[in-house]
């Protein structure tokens, strides 16, 4: 079996953390590493066309956007918890816990979000059943 090369996409070191999902996009974290932003971008598989792009004042660090409920969730090292609409980027809901947020995961039912920090700490939460915070 051989593969074939289709395209690619220059990304600034140390290129992007790609996550994919649904059968027409690929989630893909990038940073501008001397101002720190960082943006989640949308594309199609050919990296073609981006579907959309959201922008963070600091660069998300946790390891992957984890799919969960039609949403992105994405952390950050202020311990900001987000959560994008899958579709278009926008947010839908935002919480701080503590520390740098590193790994997202849930629960086999998919109702319990688990946070794992940094500095040692996992958080078992709850999210929001609409818009709005709460733990």
């Amino acid at each position: 079996m051989t593969g074939k090369f289709k395209t690619s996409c220059r990304c600034q070191p140390p290129g992007g953390r790609i996550l994919v999902a649904e059968d027409s996009a690929l989630y893909i974290f990038l940073e501008d590493h001397q101002s720190r932003v960082g943006y989640l971008v949308s594309t199609d598989f050919n990296l073609s066309h981006v579907r959309w792009k959201q922008k963070s004042d600091r660069a998300w660090s946790s390891e992957w956007p984890r799919i969960w409920h039609g949403l992105l969730l994405v952390g950050n090292c202020r311990g900001e918890l987000d959560a994008l609409r899958i579709s278009d980027g926008a947010p839908q809901w935002s919480d701080k816990l503590k520390g740098c947020l590193r790994s997202i995961g849930t629960d086999g039912d998919g109702e319990q979000i688990y946070v794992g920090a940094q500095e040692g700490t996992v958080y078992a939460y709850s999210p929001p059943a609409n818009s709005g915070t709460t733990k």
